[in-house]
Parts: C-alpha cells; sequence; structure tokens
C-alpha cells in the first residue's frame, strides 16, 4: 500500500483511518454509556465523512437491540504492529 499511495500518501490514509475508528467507538461508548450528548458529537464529527456515515447507520440498529443498563465497556487496548493505543 505504501508503494501506492508513498509515505505521505499512506500517513494520511492511516491518520483518516485511525479518526475514522476513534469516531465510531466514541459514538458507540457514548450510546453504551447513555450520554446522548456525547453521541450527537461523535454524529456530527462523523457527518463530515462519508464512510464514517456509513459506519454509524451500520451499527445505529445493532445498538437499539441492547439492553440497557449495559454493565462493561472495552478497557485498554493496545496493538504494538500498528501503533494503536486506547484507554
Amino acid at each position: 500500500m505504501i508503494r501506492e499511495l508513498g509515505r505521505d500518501g499512506f500517513r494520511r490514509f492511516r491518520r483518516a483511518l485511525f479518526a475514522r475508528g476513534h469516531r465510531l467507538h466514541s459514538y458507540v461508548e457514548a450510546r453504551l454509556l447513555g450520554d446522548e450528548e456525547a453521541a450527537s458529537r461523535a454524529e456530527a464529527e462523523a457527518s463530515e465523512d462519508a464512510t464514517s456515515q456509513r459506519h454509524l447507520r451500520s451499527v445505529r440498529p445493532r445498538l437499539e437491540e441492547l439492553q440497557f443498563p449495559v454493565t462493561a465497556l472495552e478497557g485498554h487496548v493496545m496493538h504494538k504492529e500498528l501503533g494503536y493505543q486506547v484507554g
């Protein structure tokens, strides 16, 4: 992929990918916690990106199927090879 995009293009791609993941996870976490204000902010951020919009449309019906209150959320997650860390 670096060959196709070049180093700078790959960095931009990776930043966008992680930003999309962050938006999706922020939205899911806010909905699970019942924080509608934070969920609305995440939706507003996603509205600027068609891919993020599709992600939210895809997950929204599944979230509506859950029973509340939710008793556990993910904790610390790290992937050394991807340089990804949350929590």
